[in-house]
């Protein structure tokens, strides 16, 4: 994620994992939300601000629900990169199905 203008970059698997047409402009954190579990999308914003804000570590467990009703538990992991004077510039991790 690029911090300064929002901009969202969305892998190959997760695309498929969630069954985004290829074509699709998905570039925004927002476009996410349709497919986490009730009261995911908040844990996931409150621990992105805890990373960015209190240099947390980001490493939550969420629920994401797949077409067809199913329900898989991702992990999310992430580190900020930062200006030399500590302001975070980008946000990149990984998600990963902890399901089974």
């Amino acid at each position: 994620m690029d911090l300064w203008n929002g901009s969202v970059w969305y892998s190959e698997w997760f695309r498929r994992r969630l069954q985004w047409p290829p074509h699709t402009s998905h570039r925004r954190l927002e476009d996410l939300r349709p497919n986490l579990a009730p009261g995911a999308w908040e844990a996931l914003l409150q621990g992105i601000r805890a990373h960015l804000e209190r240099q947390e570590p980001l490493n939550l467990t969420l629920g994401v629900q797949l077409q067809g009703g199913h329900t898989q538990i991702w992990q999310v992991v992430g580190s900020a990169e930062r200006t030399a004077a500590g302001q975070p510039v980008y946000l990149s991790g990984s998600m990963k199905d902890i399901s089974a």
